[in-house]
């Protein structure tokens, strides 16, 4: 490179300097930019005009490169200039040798535009954390505000259905169950939002304990058992013929299976079948929750544990909000443990959740 390609270049910063990195020649470009004058530099080693964590990069991963032959490309570094302030720049360099002297040559681009777009990227992600904090504060205000009347609506609706308050004729108490049903369904999807932010955030602790298979299928039962009754729907359960302790939360995992078993009610018609298994291996138990309802296509089977995500199925499916399987899902992994589905249109649906045997258990099994 001779010394009128040096001062010629008005893009790109340019540098010659010997083997010891002492500079050699500067342009008039690299001047402008760093606010020197040529004598201020040449002599100068080019490692001090980079900031302490470039000096360190430069001399630890690019010296050893340019010392075997290799040529840089487009190394992000920043210059210092003469003010203090950073200059970002992508450095290019590579040695050359003439006339039996070996120099090393660097170019330089300048980065204003990429600094500026780092900083936005910054700025905005800071900004989307802060939304996301705000958006969280927001819902568990809103629910719990939610909460408070809803719990006293439920209270009076209970009391006048036990006609503590007087008799009840038909069409009252229709209405009346209409919207303890309501009230029901509303206080699962402020349960449901609530979980669904503390997954996201974090902030939802799970409380690992030495769980019996059967009790917690026994209390399942029991809390659906008003709902089973009044379905047009067959349930069976399955119970181990031995009990075994698994590890989990006793009151997760029953979120688990009702999410379960109700989402099948939703989707298995009239005079259809539910059943509800527990299955053990040497490791692990399953919880399956089988239905003969509708199916569901290959391509749905993942989409269904996102949030918000609803497919096929009777129309009141749309009751949900779709949280309920991404909510178990996570759960589920929580615990250390699985939630997987099988199905095929027309053929129903399988779920079945896996969760981690206690250890005294999977060494019983071993034996």
């Amino acid at each position: 490179m001779t010394s009128s390609s040096f001062n010629g270049s008005q893009l790109f910063g340019l540098i010659r300097t010997d083997e010891d990195l002492r500079i050699l020649e500067v342009n008039a470009t690299l001047l402008h930019w760093l606010d020197y004058g040529k004598d201020d530099l040449v002599g100068r080693r080019f490692d001090t005009l980079l900031d302490r964590a470039g000096s360190l990069y430069f001399d630890a991963h690019c010296l050893p490169h340019l010392g075997i032959g290799q040529a840089l490309e487009e190394i992000y570094l920043n210059l210092v200039t003469r003010t203090g302030a950073p200059l970002p720049v992508l450095l290019s360099a590579a040695r050359s040798l003439s006339e039996g002297r070996t120099t090393i040559e660097v170019g330089f681009a300048r980065m204003a535009r990429r600094a500026r777009i780092e900083d936005e990227l910054v700025s905005t992600k800071k900004q989307a954390i802060q939304a996301n904090e705000a958006k969280g504060r927001f819902l568990r205000m809103i629910s719990h505000d939610l909460r408070n009347p809803l719990q006293s609506i439920s209270m009076s609706v209970d009391l006048l259905l036990e006609e503590n308050l007087g008799p009840l004729n038909e069409t009252q108490r229709e209405l009346l169950q209409s919207c303890q049903e309501a009230g029901t369904n509303l206080g699962h999807l402020i349960s449901d939002i609530l979980d669904f932010e503390r997954l996201q955030s974090g902030q939802l602790e799970i409380q690992n304990e030495a769980v019996s298979a059967n009790e917690c299928l026994s209390r399942t039962v029991s809390v659906l058992k008003p709902r089973l009754t009044t379905s047009a729907v067959t349930f069976e359960v399955e119970e181990l013929p031995e009990d075994v302790v698994f590890s989990g939360e006793m009151k997760r995992v029953q979120q688990i299976l009702l999410n379960l078993i109700t989402n099948a009610l939703k989707f298995t018609p009239t005079e259809g079948r539910i059943s509800l298994r527990l299955r053990r291996d040497d490791q692990t138990v399953c919880f399956e929750v089988e239905d003969t309802g509708c199916g569901m296509q290959e391509d749905d089977l993942e989409r269904i544990f996102q949030p918000f995500i609803q497919v096929g199925g009777r129309e009141d499916k749309a009751k949900g909000l779709g949280l309920g399987l991404a909510i178990s899902r996570e759960l589920a992994q929580a615990m250390a443990g699985t939630l997987q589905v099988r199905s095929a249109p027309g053929q129903g649906s399988t779920f079945t959740l896996t969760l981690p045997l206690q250890p005294g258990e999977q060494a019983n099994a071993d034996e």
